[in-house]
């Protein structure tokens, strides 16, 4: 009798114990529900998409794992998430109810899918595996074009993958195939495939288009003006990183005593000018502004005007401190709003152009 008292007393100790712990734990665990309700209120972002419309996406080494569209800004840096542009709410990028996102276990999920050169469209999204374009569209994969042409250049250069794309750029419903020493483009509604363009007899760094040139640079650092008519291409200067257009000008990083300044210059490369003494790789023009981060001091990330002038800067946040180089991403449908990606903390910032205002996402 005895021996059951003790048994029935320890069980009954055991039991308070335990809900003790329960108790504990419920307590450290504790979530300001309220707290937490104005936190994601605050952070809502309601970017106004009525009337997106699809842009060119410039071949720039920063901008190589990131899209938009309608929807979704997307951040395809393994684990590859999504950021809704009403709600602010950041989700893996994956369509399976009930998956795990884990990159061992979740087959099919495509949170750890690569995704290279990602460019969004109404019909989804494109991007390249080795040889081969691909769409993306919901839960469905389709094979868009598979290369199979190179030169010299690839042979010696890539041997085991001698048909191998480096970019894609869609403007206009054109597809422009850019591969490491050419290009050729795509019709993305009859299909065609044109000709090859030689680009270079090295290796291509950066792409964008206008109505009436291809602008690109090579690995020698030379920035070259392609005429989409004559199909010439003609030597603009030398030292040159990352090439883009906006508004009937170009814009572009040239070295001077190893550091990166950012110049401009008119649509046939005359006029060249110099805008900022020091600017890394990842400026991003807008209509009206140029974003970009200081070089020699990566910490600071400014705004100025299209000419150089009115520079402020931007703050990110008293308890975020920057690291490293940023990626500074838009597109032009997306009206006044900038993405700023620090990849290594899987943070993304948005900025309001006019007000500087910062919100941020975060897992």
């Amino acid at each position: 009798m005895r021996i059951k008292r003790i048994l029935c007393l320890s069980c009954t100790l055991a039991v308070f114990s335990l809900l003790g712990c329960a108790k504990e734990d419920a307590r450290s665990g504790y979530v300001d529900i309220e707290k937490e309700q104005q936190k994601i209120e605050d952070n809502r972002l309601d970017i106004a998409t009525d009337g997106f419309e699809y842009d060119d996406k410039p071949y720039n080494i920063m901008r190589l794992s990131s899209t938009i569209d309608d929807r979704y800004f997307y951040d395809f840096s393994f684990p590859n998430r999504k950021v809704g542009l009403d709600n602010g709410r950041v989700q893996f990028v994956c369509g399976i109810p009930g998956c795990a996102h884990d990159q061992s276990t979740s087959v099919g999920c495509l949170s750890y899918q690569d995704f290279i050169s990602p460019v969004a469209t109404a019909e989804g999204i494109y991007y390249l595996n080795g040889d081969t374009v691909l769409l993306q569209s919901g839960n469905t994969q389709a094979t868009v074009l598979k290369n199979e042409f190179y030169t010299d250049f690839e042979e010696e250069n890539y041997p085991d993958n001698k048909g191998i794309i480096s970019a894609i750029v869609i403007r206009d419903r054109t597809m422009y195939v850019i591969c490491p020493s050419y290009f050729f483009t795509y019709d993305m509604e009859t299909r065609a495939i044109s000709d090859i363009h030689k680009l270079t007899d090295s290796l291509c760094m950066s792409f964008c288009c206008s109505d009436d040139y291809i602008y690109f640079t090579n690995e020698n650092l030379e920035l070259y003006l392609y005429d989409i008519t004559e199909n010439t291409a003609k030597k603009l200067d030398d030292k040159v990183g990352q090439v883009s257009e906006n508004g009937g000008k170009i814009y572009y990083i040239k070295y001077e005593d190893d550091l990166p300044s950012l110049y401009t210059a008119d649509g046939d490369g005359s006029k060249p000018a110099v805008l900022i003494s020091d600017c890394y790789v990842n400026y991003y023009v807008t209509d009206e502004h140029i974003f970009y981060q200081s070089y020699r001091e990566k910490d600071r990330l400014y705004r100025c005007d299209k000419d150089g002038e009115n520079r402020l800067a931007i703050d990110l946040g008293n308890d975020y401190h920057v690291t490293s180089f940023l990626n500074i991403v838009s597109t032009s449908s997306v009206k006044k709003h900038i993405f700023i990606i620090d990849s290594q903390k899987k943070l993304l910032f948005t900025v309001d152009e006019d007000t500087l205002e910062v919100k941020v996402s975060e897992e």
